[in-house]
């Protein structure tokens, strides 16, 4: 009764408690007026609505945890609420070649869930470096393995990485590359795809990261050593994940994919969370807790203003690397002049080198 009356007398008070958010930054893309709009009505007229819904999560930054303590249960929370299974390394079925990239069809889950499409091409002869996974952003995998010209700078990670020479593997989010889930009736195919998951108990988020521990697993199964996994936006949080279950994963390049915005005040993409998730860790956090693992972020001015302010002041890069800091952790490193929402080629290809 309490908190609700407390909650009541914020709504009404003039001065918002988390005026600011966006100071100085106008919208200059598209998607940035709705950002600043959003951020602006949860920090003043609807910030008592948003207090009732705000939880802060077991392992925030705040914790006070060990940094082993942090790492392991963050780790046993995140396979719990998304019921995560060990890998399976059945051989996928080889559809055909595409643009010189094989081109698989990943079916060992049909009990549960359509295959999975795959897309993997190793250099030429001679020495190879570490493969790595590309989790795909749902752009498109034909725009990642160039086999269609990229529309952005550094959207053709996948042919970046295979032409510095590491095999590659790319994984497609379902419900943005998969063709019985386009858009239709005004509705994106990932709603689609999320509502079909969520009437069979899951989302496309926990989907999603038991495809990647899927692919960790084949390309292990292909190659011997450590994984590298990359991932933008969307798929910079999956790739994240798979980075802190996979002990078979060792460094992760994770492109516009983490913002102290959507850290603060959650995202309108409901499909892009577990059922449960932001009760247990945010998503910063998990930055926090890969810190026995080679990570580095990328961000770019060019980017919407969620992540402009990243590649301007680095909120999450400090706030995370204060708290690697006071664990006596290594910091993460971070990229702040990518050249796009995607990548700067020479930086992922150095980080894996």
């Amino acid at each position: 009764m309490i908190r609700l009356v407390l909650i009541a007398f914020l709504s009404l008070v003039s001065a918002p408690a988390l005026a600011g958010f966006f100071d100085g930054y106008p919208a200059v893309l598209p998607g940035d007026a709705e950002t600043l709009a959003d951020a602006h009505d949860l920090e003043t007229r609807a910030y008592g609505q948003w207090l009732t819904i705000r939880v802060e999560p077991t392992y925030s930054l705040a914790s006070g945890m060990t940094a082993i303590d942090f790492r392991d249960g963050l780790k046993a929370a995140m396979i719990d609420i998304n019921d995560t299974l060990p890998a399976v390394t059945q051989t996928p079925t080889l559809i055909d070649t595409v643009g010189g990239w094989q081109r698989y069809n990943d079916a060992k889950r049909t009990d549960e869930f359509w295959s999975n499409r795959l897309y993997y091409r190793t250099p030429a002869p001679g020495t190879w470096k570490q493969p790595v996974l590309v989790i795909n952003d749902g752009m498109g995998a034909y725009y990642s393995t160039g086999i269609l010209p990229p529309r952005y700078t550094g959207e053709n990670v996948a042919q970046i990485l295979h032409a510095a020479g590491h095999p590659v593997l790319v994984m497609a989010l379902k419900g943005f590359d998969d063709k019985y889930f386009r858009p239709a009736w005004g509705v994106h195919g990932v709603f689609r795809f999320d509502a079909y998951a969520k009437q069979r108990g899951t989302t496309a988020a926990s989907i999603w990261l038991q495809d990647a521990i899927d692919a960790v697993g084949l390309l292990k199964q292909w190659h011997a050593g450590p994984i590298g996994v990359t991932g933008v936006s969307k798929s910079a949080n999956i790739a994240a994940a798979v980075a802190l279950i996979s002990d078979d994963v060792d460094r992760a390049y994770l492109a516009s994919g983490h913002s102290m915005y959507e850290d603060q005040f959650g995202s309108s993409n409901a499909w892009g969370y577990a059922v449960g998730e932001r009760l247990h860790y945010s998503r910063v956090s998990v930055l926090a807790a890969l810190w026995d693992k080679a990570v580095r972020l990328s961000y770019s001015t060019n980017d919407d203003v969620s992540y402009r302010v990243e590649a301007i002041e680095g909120r999450v890069l400090n706030a995370v690397n204060t708290v690697r800091i006071a664990w006596g952790k290594p910091q993460l490193s971070q990229l702040s002049a990518a050249p796009s929402h995607y990548y700067d080629a020479a930086d992922v290809a150095a980080f894996f080198n």
